[in-house]
């Protein structure tokens, strides 16, 4: 999974049409990475992850408030991607589908990328040197790397049964 650094570089620079269009390139750029994924022979179904996309874009409306209202773009960003994992694993048995026949059964749970506790300070990280570099390659290739490594890693819970469910990485 990898994140495609245009719709990011769209999602964060200057000038931008309104809000949503900035959010709905960060939302896309995030779902098209994990189109893809697939864990162990269950993949993830048509439409499947729309909630956790909801979920995510729920958190990234923060980052445009009233003035006034200061929010943190990491803060925002990793509450964004929280709510994804969150929505994406509570939902993982709806989510990833196996095709028949379906000796996996999978289960709600599993754990979220292990690079999302990271993911506040690596994007703090990336805002401040863009700052200071006015580089919007640079940037939004930090950006790519802060974002790819809180989303790589997770695991979803399955099994074959009577078997009881174990972790399987999320590819």
């Amino acid at each position: 999974m990898a994140i495609d650094p245009t719709f990011l570089f769209f999602a964060f620079q200057p000038p931008k049409p309104d809000a949503a269009s900035a959010l709905l390139a960060f939302q896309t750029a995030w779902e098209s990475a994990f189109i893809g994924a697939a864990a162990g022979a269950s993949g993830i179904g048509s439409g499947a992850l729309d909630p956790a996309i909801a979920a995510m874009a729920a958190g990234l409306a923060t980052l445009y408030v009233p003035i006034g209202t200061p929010v943190s773009a990491a803060t925002a960003i990793t509450t964004a991607v929280t709510a994804f994992w969150a929505t994406l694993l509570a939902a993982s048995p709806t989510v990833f589908t196996t095709p028949p026949p379906a000796p996996i059964i999978i289960v709600p749970g599993g754990v979220p990328s292990p690079g999302l506790a990271g993911l506040p300070v690596a994007l703090q990280s990336v805002f401040t040197s863009n700052v200071l570099v006015k580089d919007p390659a640079i940037a939004t290739a930090a950006l790519v790397t802060a974002l790819t490594a809180a989303m790589v890693g997770g695991t979803i819970l399955g099994s074959i049964p009577p078997a009881p469910p174990v972790p399987i990485p999320i590819l």
